[in-house]
């Protein structure tokens, strides 16, 4: 009896105790409720000594957020502020980590829409829900995981707009509060809009003319202002410590950038892992974007966000550090899980496999190096110049 029903059923349980052991290891983390480090302590100075018509206009302390996570960080502020440390960050991040545990679902939506065969919904979903980085900013004070998720939001209504040729009446009303939840949207959008003006004329005025009133309004009220500040010494930052922008010069940038997809490490044993993991990768991006298994127009819809990026990171414009190619990583897993499946490859697919299931061993967050995070706040505050926006660098 028992036996009949495990086999019966066995998919859906498989698929339940991933979510649980994925929810388990956000949720442990979450009440972990570790010191802030540093961009959480800059991003929470901004919070704090900010009204709400200022943070939208732009922030200080080398830091940007997308307008709706800053007021809703400020309304969760301002209700907790007078609770002690603990428990004001424990609810800071809460908002982070519903997003992240949204995200589960909406993978699996979206899984559910690439793949027809099960196994390989259920490679996808393991692959995501175990992986580092989606746990690491699950449960961290920045915006990542809303970021993840208004992408996977994204993709589902551009499934449904390019394979299915129908619109529900939620998506323009999504489309066009992405640009407000994420900068990264534009990656996503841009592509959509243009499918939508070659190939779904007849669906202009319900999704895009909404989207093209809200960026108007996005773009005077907060993203000029964005826009307005001095991105010279950001740059310099970014090519120098992180190595965040990729390069035709420097190909180890791109092979450590994709491996951080699954890890992270500033040792040089972890470096070099990353590197095998990265290349690993992408071969199974090539060989997928080559193969004959899928359709062009699947590929395409797959792999142009991903372009897109890189060129955008080529020309200096947008780091590929982890962290912000977060709303990459549904792309990425299901090319992995579509190009394991097959088995041609036992040796690749062992190593990818590998690589996700040591990840969970390492550290699940970044580097927390301030132990004194609430010190730091109240001497920054001294120093914090709230008028001047001049030398305002932005970076998230």
């Amino acid at each position: 009896m028992i036996t009949e029903f495990l086999n019966k059923n066995k998919y859906n349980i498989l698929l339940i105790l991933i979510a649980v052991i994925a929810v388990t290891i956000r949720l442990i983390h979450l009440l972990n409720n570790s010191m802030f480090y540093g961009d959480e302590v800059n991003l929470l100075n901004n919070v704090k000594l900010l009204g709400y018509k200022e943070l939208i206009k732009g922030l200080n302390s080398v830091q940007a957020s997308p307008p709706l996570f800053l007021i809703i960080s400020k309304f969760v502020y301002e209700s907790f502020k007078n609770g002690s440390s603990y428990t004001l960050d424990l609810y800071l991040r809460i908002f982070p980590f519903i997003c992240g545990i949204i995200s589960l679902v909406l993978f699996y939506i979206f899984d559910k829409k690439i793949f027809e065969n099960k196994t390989q919904r259920l490679i996808a979903f393991l692959i995501f829900a175990i992986n580092t980085q989606t746990i690491a900013y699950c449960t961290i004070f920045k915006q990542y995981t809303l970021e993840l998720l208004t992408a996977l939001a994204l993709y589902i209504i551009a499934y449904d707009i390019v394979f299915k040729n129908k619109i529900k009446w939620y998506h323009p009303v999504i489309m066009l509060s992405s640009i407000w939840l994420s900068y990264s949207s534009c990656f996503i959008i841009l592509p959509l809009c243009i499918y939508i003006l070659i190939k779904r004329k007849q669906m202009i005025i319900q999704m895009l003319l909404p989207l093209a009133v809200s960026f108007a309004v996005f773009y005077e009220t907060s993203f000029k202002y964005v826009l307005s500040s001095s991105y010279h010494d950001l740059i310099n930052c970014w090519n120098g410590l992180e190595f965040g922008y990729l390069s035709i010069f420097h190909p180890c940038r791109t092979f450590i950038r994709v491996g951080e997809f699954f890890l992270f490490g500033a040792s040089t044993p972890h470096k070099i892992a990353t590197i095998i993991c990265g290349i690993i990768i992408l071969y199974a991006m090539i060989t997928y974007l080559f193969s004959k298994e899928n359709s062009k127009m699947k590929k395409g819809f797959i792999i142009t966000p991903i372009i897109l990026t890189a060129i955008a990171s080529l020309l200096n414009k947008y780091p590929v550090v982890a962290r912000l190619t977060l709303f990459l990583y549904p792309l990425i897993t299901v090319i992995l899980a579509g190009y394991n499946y097959k088995f041609k490859r036992i040796f690749i697919t062992l190593i990818c496999i590998c690589a996700v299931a040591t990840a969970i061993y390492y550290t699940p967050k970044p580097s927390l190096p301030d132990n004194n995070s609430r010190n730091i706040i109240e001497y920054q505050k001294g120093y914090l110049d709230l008028t001047s926006r001049e030398d305002c660098i932005v970076n998230y």
